[in-house]
């Protein structure tokens, strides 16, 4: 099976609970265009935005922690870019 046939498919709704559960965010979820992820444009009820990603479940976990290593490290030289959010418990999911 592709990557591209085995997309997460959740709803609006599953990303909103799938942040509060995580985050401990309560915002608004909007569908983003994505290939082979799903991401959601959330805009949080204090004010912020952010983009929730759900990666594809067969994806391989080192492309998805060097993405998250990239961001890190971008993080700590500019202020433009993406970054990182943890989860209540402090993983960086992946």
């Amino acid at each position: 099976m592709s990557l591209l046939e085995h997309s997460p498919r959740f709803s609006e709704n599953d990303a909103q609970q799938f942040v509060m559960d995580l985050y401990g965010i309560r915002a608004s979820a909007e569908s983003l265009p994505s290939e082979r992820d799903q991401n959601f444009l959330m805009d949080a009820a204090s004010g912020g935005r952010f983009v929730f990603k759900i990666a594809n479940a067969l994806e391989e976990r080192a492309i998805l922690e060097t993405q998250n290593q990239t961001m890190l490290h971008l993080a700590r030289h500019v202020t433009f870019c993406p970054q990182v959010v943890t989860t209540k418990s402090q993983d960086q999911e992946t």
